[in-house]
């Protein structure tokens, strides 16, 4: 008997998502590079007080719209039999783009819904990696995942006064992680019984 195993198949173009990350990454990376010493304790959200608002707005979008029309282009095929991970992968144009309008002061009303647009798609994002099945995307999971629990300490050791918490990094790592999720759950056919291809001989 042998069994062999049907190729991960992309099931949505990712060019789409991949063009607007890098447009992301690179706004971001030089709003970064402007105070790198602030990029340890301060959240990649701190740029929306600063005077580079409009580019850090533009770099949410870029990236909300390159999945969003990954996911236009691939519904059919997500929606095919995948109905849950379209919505979950759906989460992150949503909340991203929802982020991008509201401000992230955590003392505000505004800056709730800020934090909980980007929670949302960070977590859907995840959850829609996992259900892949795929191995290597399921250990990054439980890699962000661990990294999201180490962010919540770490924002409430701020939150309690505790001087220069790199709540700044653990969340660019996390953002990173999050971005490979969305590029591997949009690239790799969930594994199912179906997947396998029995012969006998």
């Amino acid at each position: 008997m042998t069994i062999a195993l049907t190729p991960p198949t992309q099931l949505a173009p990712v060019r789409p998502a991949l063009a607007g990350f890098a447009v992301a990454g690179v706004i971001l990376v030089a709003l970064d590079v402007r105070s790198p010493a602030a990029a340890i304790t301060d959240t990649i959200s701190s740029h929306a007080a600063s005077a580079a608002r409009l580019a850090f707005v533009l770099a949410l979008l870029a990236s909300g719209i390159g999945v969003a029309i990954a996911l236009a282009h691939g519904w059919r095929r997500l929606a095919a039999g995948r109905a849950t991970d379209l919505a979950l992968l759906a989460l992150w144009p949503l909340g991203i783009g929802i982020a991008s309008f509201f401000d992230q002061d955590a003392t505000s009303w505004t800056g709730v819904v800020h934090n909980v647009a980007v929670g949302t798609a960070i977590v859907g994002v995840h959850l829609a990696a996992v259900r892949t099945g795929s191995r290597p995307l399921g250990v990054l999971s439980a890699a962000g995942i661990a990294t999201m629990t180490t962010l919540l300490v770490l924002i409430g050791m701020h939150v309690a006064g505790v001087p220069g918490v790199p709540v700044g990094v653990a969340e660019r790592v996390l953002v990173v992680i999050s971005v490979v999720l969305v590029v591997g759950a949009l690239r790799v056919r969930r594994v199912g019984p179906g997947r396998r291809l029995l012969s006998w001989g």
